[in-house]
């Protein structure tokens, strides 16, 4: 009996010994995990010195006196668990299926969704952007002036959504509001969606309930989702204010830069202290608002937006930037690298227009994204406009950066005509163009095939 105790005595001591000794194993191997992922992140080219030679020239008219800093060292984005860093961001923007309805009206055209997410993973491309409140027409809950709610069915479409892209491989990027909560016809229709619309993006009050009544629940139900890339807070938001002057808005109904970076700040702020591991951006309609070169300025700067909106939290993890060819070649991703523009973080480029190809320096739209690439930006994400079929111009040039191809072996391609002439035009499902300006459009030997 004696013998059995001591053996249980030394059992005992022994199962103690080495519970002991796993614990501090286990706290080590956490440390690890996170320090694993924190190495993976956006490397960000050096920004160069300034040559006053190659400035770019000021912008015609002086923008509202803005929170602006002197050029910061170049950063690198912070790493999130479960966000696509650290490699090239293909993907596309998704509007509309219903324009401004697509979240929020309690059926979201989940088949069409589908499909478009079929089509973007079909051809590598891994991000779509979806548009969210876009206007206020259905997004978020009013009573009166101010927010009471995400809306019924906010919640309810956007995890559905969410869902779904992760079911097919897909992350999305929900795009919270735009320009188009202000505009002018807008406005005709609705004048009190407008009215409180500009009120929730002046008045300290009326934001504070958006942030505590929709946006908190909104971003709480759906934080830890997988196929959550980012949040994108303001469409373009320049076109608000007198600075771009856009005859979409009314004079009386624009807004100024330091109420948009107040608004940013205060937005990012809260999805930050809800969501630390949620990346954050918002788009600026051109590198004219988003450079510290010469001449120009970057009105979203960590300093920028938190002196304007006194947020610590409130900054953006990457920049986003659109660009059209209307805003000017000088600040076309497509002609400058990114070192070209000074910027302090990575930047994804958010909307362009696959007809501007050659406007973009390039013979076929398939190698925009690859050109974008090259200039060492984050991702790009085409633009679905309306004048023209552009999809398949977009997965075409998604494709091309897994397989890049030899354009010169077909005749028929446009880069034996030196981009073709005239505009693209359609003959069933194939884009064209012309040789030359005296081509025969009848004449399929004068087409050049536009890839």
């Amino acid at each position: 009996m004696n013998r059995c105790r001591s053996l249980l005595s030394l059992i005992c001591l022994f199962l103690i010994f080495a519970c002991q000794a796993k614990a501090p194993m286990s706290r080590s191997s956490n440390v690890e995990r996170t320090d694993a992922s924190a190495s993976a992140r956006v490397q960000i080219p050096a920004t160069p010195k300034h040559d006053p030679k190659s400035a770019t020239s000021t912008p015609q008219s002086t923008p509202e006196t803005p929170q602006s800093t002197p050029p910061l060292p170049p950063q690198e984005a912070p790493s999130r668990p479960g966000q696509i860093v650290g490699s090239f961001t293909s993907g596309l923007n998704i509007a509309w299926v219903t324009f401004a309805s697509d979240v929020g009206a309690g059926h979201p055209d989940l088949e069409a969704l589908r499909a478009q997410f079929a089509l973007l993973v079909g051809a590598g491309g891994t991000v779509a952007r979806l548009w969210l409140h876009t206007d206020g027409t259905v997004t978020p809950e009013f009573t009166g002036k101010l927010v009471t709610s995400p809306g019924t069915y906010a919640i309810s479409d956007l995890t559905k959504i969410l869902d779904l892209a992760q079911s097919a491989g897909v992350q999305l990027m929900p795009t919270l509001w735009s320009f188009d909560m202000v505009r002018s016809e807008l406005k005709k229709a609705s004048p009190d969606v407008v009215l409180r619309n500009r009120l929730l993006l002046t008045d300290s009050d009326a934001t504070t309930a958006y942030l505590d009544k929709a946006l908190t629940p909104m971003v709480s139900a759906v934080k830890n989702h997988p196929a959550l890339y980012a949040w994108d807070i303001l469409n373009e938001s320049e076109g608000m204010t007198a600075t771009e002057n856009w005859s979409q808005v009314a004079p009386a109904d624009r807004i100024t830069h330091l109420q948009i970076q107040t608004f940013i700040n205060r937005v990012a702020g809260r999805i930050h202290k809800i969501a630390p591991k949620s990346l954050v951006t918002s788009s600026a309609v051109s590198f004219k608002y988003l450079s510290q070169r010469a001449g120009l300025d970057n009105f979203y700067t960590d300093a920028g937006l938190i002196s304007a909106g006194g947020d610590p939290l409130g900054t953006l993890d990457f920049y986003e930037v659109h660009h059209y060819d209307q805003m000017g070649k000088e600040y076309s991703p497509f002609l400058h690298d990114i070192s070209y523009f000074a910027v302090d973080k990575p930047v994804l480029v958010g909307e362009f227009a696959m007809q501007e190809y050659l406007e973009h320096g390039v013979t076929a739209p398939r190698l925009l994204y690859a050109k974008l690439q090259a200039n060492g930006y984050m991702g790009a994400l085409g633009w679905k406009d309306g004048r023209m079929p552009a999809l398949n111009l977009m997965l075409n040039s998604i494709i091309y950066l897994q397989f890049p191809t030899d354009l010169g072996g077909d005749p028929l391609l446009c880069v034996h005509f030196a981009g073709g002439f005239g505009a693209p035009f359609y003959d069933g499902q194939t884009l064209y163009r012309m040789q030359t300006a005296t081509s025969d459009s009848s004449d399929k030997r004068q087409r050049c095939i536009v890839e």
